[in-house]
Parts: structure tokens; C-alpha cells; sequence
């Protein structure tokens, strides 16, 4: 976003020094949206807090060995039947 804001003003700043109007709708001029790149990606998460706490990381991981756990009994010798599947 930095960048693209200094491309503008930049742009703006070479319109203004040729004397040409600025006109918002002028079809002739192309995209200047940059590509995200994964550069703009590192910045963005470098300096992000992380947001799932000690406590809910070891709930999740003890639901998921619960879950793998059902999963096993339920496709284990029966050839994955459902039959003897109970809550």
C-alpha cells in the first residue's frame, strides 16, 4: 500500500510538472495496483500477536485424539461400517 501511495503521489507530481489536467477517468493510463507479493505477506505478520492461547491449543489437540481416537474404532477391523459407531 506504502508503495502504491508513493506511485501516486509520484505520478501526481509528473502530471503537474508537464501541465497536464488531472483527470480521474483517463482511459490511457494503466493499472498501477501492484501484485501482492510475499514480501508485502512477511511484513503484514512479522510483528502479529498471536491469538490462540497455551489453553485452547491443548483443548483442541486433546479433541483431536479424541476424534482420531472414534475414527480408528469406528473404521478399524469392520472395514470402515458404521454399524458399531455409537456417541
Amino acid at each position: 500500500i506504502r508503495e502504491e501511495i508513493e506511485r501516486d503521489i509520484e505520478h501526481q507530481r509528473m502530471k503537474e510538472e508537464a501541465g497536464e489536467e488531472m483527470d480521474e477517468d483517463d482511459d490511457e493510463e494503466e493499472d498501477m495496483m501492484p501484485e501482492i507479493l510475499p514480501s508485502h505477506f512477511e511484513h503484514a505478520v512479522r510483528n502479529a500477536r498471536r491469538s490462540v492461547s497455551d489453553r485452547d491449543l491443548a483443548q483442541y489437540a486433546s479433541f483431536a485424539q479424541t476424534l482420531q481416537q472414534s475414527r480408528a474404532a469406528v473404521t478399524g477391523s469392520g472395514g470402515g461400517s458404521l454399524s458399531t459407531f455409537a456417541f
